[in-house]
């Protein structure tokens, strides 16, 4: 708590009960690079880790906590080689800034499964998911609210009990290549417009086995209609979805 910005911090291994703030400016480390031997479980309603503009969270486990890991307004973040899991409601919470990159959330090899709610969700941001996987959450794996700037790369959105991911196109650019959304309850994809246009781009992906649609195209409103056209998709494969691989423009779904 009392750490100044510029500080690296060390975590020694072990199971520690407690939920924690990272402040502005500092790196907090598992000692080991071994994220399972360096448990950080906050078992309260609030969230188990609080992050602050600048700060890094790497190589530990984030257990519990109404949220597992909160990223506060207007902060800047790095999570790297992190498991997120069993949070009350979302494994990781993204509160609102701009877009610009001084304020983007970056995550690395993270993993958010079996958290109450979705293992990730974003209000408007710059947002960065490189070679990270959302499994098994109670809702959706991912969702990401208007207006945010999105890259997403080689990640996995699987076996969630809603969709792999939850996008809004009103204002949004999001932009994908080699993901994978697989055995969802729902969609693979659900694509949300309310009557804005944006950019979403689903590429090289894969959307397998999913319980309605491999990519569901919804319009929240009559306006919303056009929301296909935000929609680019590219040497992508679907098969085995119950409903299809991609739907018709769905509106009030």
């Amino acid at each position: 708590d009392h750490a100044k910005s510029g500080s690296e911090v060390y975590i020694a291994s072990g199971h520690y009960k407690e939920s924690i703030t990272i402040p502005k400016g500092v790196e907090v480390f598992g000692n080991n690079k071994d994220r399972g031997k360096v448990v950080i479980d906050g078992g309260t309603s609030k969230p188990t880790v609080t992050m602050k503009h600048d700060s890094e969270l790497n190589y530990v486990t984030v257990e519990d906590g109404r949220n597992g890991i909160f990223v506060d307004d207007d902060a800047k973040a790095k999570i790297y080689n992190v498991v997120v899991k069993g949070a009350e409601k979302d494994g990781i919470r993204v509160e609102s800034a701009s877009t610009n990159k001084k304020e983007r959330v970056t995550l690395d090899h993270v993993v958010s499964k079996k958290n109450g709610k979705a293992g990730l969700f974003a209000k408007k941001r710059d947002v960065v998911i490189l070679s990270s996987e959302f499994l098994d959450n109670g809702t959706d794996g991912a969702v990401f609210a208007q207006g945010v700037k999105v890259w997403i790369e080689k990640s996995l959105f699987n076996d969630n009990n809603g969709s792999g991911a939850i996008m809004t196109a009103d204002e949004s650019s999001i932009w994908t290549k080699k993901n994978q959304f697989r055995r969802n309850g729902r969609e693979g994809v659900e694509l949300n417009g309310y009557g804005a246009i944006g950019s979403i781009g689903l590429k090289t992906s894969k959307f397998v086995e999913n319980g309605r649609y491999g990519i569901a195209v919804v319009a929240r409103n009559a306006a919303g209609q056009n929301v296909w056209k935000s929609l680019t998709r590219e040497q992508n494969e679907d098969w085995g979805n119950k409903l299809g691989g991609v739907s018709k423009v769905v509106i009030g779904y």
